[in-house]
């Protein structure tokens, strides 16, 4: 994996050490700045006794490694645009088909029928997130990782 690249000028950078390194997942203790506040990552860092970590996917890092982080601000936000848009739409289509097809269709209750919907369409809204994370790398990283020296 290249780890050297050009940041855009809308990433978001912040530095860490890593701390552990576990078949291609690297742990990286972040230094505490004031991007971290207004960072899009953040809800991706945990707290632990006043210290954020994140665990990112990266090769060639070895524990005590200074390294940069990148988060493209762009791909963290059509990544969530699909992941919460799509689903609920879903789940209100599902809901209005099951209201209006119960009755005519299956001869269930309308209410009935749009609990149906809805639990469908919660069903392929799971289905959807879980292949689209694990699909084509260019829905990822959101996070790029690089050495400084």
């Amino acid at each position: 994996m290249n780890n050297s690249f050009e940041p855009l000028d809308k990433d978001q950078t912040c530095e860490g050490t890593v701390t552990a390194v576990d078949n291609g997942l690297i742990q990286i203790h972040l230094s505490n700045n004031t991007q971290c506040a207004s960072c899009i990552a953040e809800d991706s860092c945990t707290l632990h006794s006043n210290q954020r970590t994140i665990a990112v996917a990266a090769s060639g890092m070895a524990k005590g490694d200074r390294v940069r982080l990148h988060v493209s601000r762009r791909i963290a936000r059509s990544a969530a645009v699909v992941l919460f848009l799509i689903p609920t739409l879903l789940i209100i289509t599902g809901a209005f088909a099951g209201y209006t097809a119960g009755p005519e269709f299956f001869g269930i209750n309308a209410d009935l029928g749009g609990f149906a919907g809805i639990t469908l369409g919660i069903a392929i809204s799971w289905l959807f997130v879980h292949f689209y994370r694990a699909g084509p790398s260019s829905h990822q990283p959101i996070i790029r990782v690089e050495k400084v020296d």
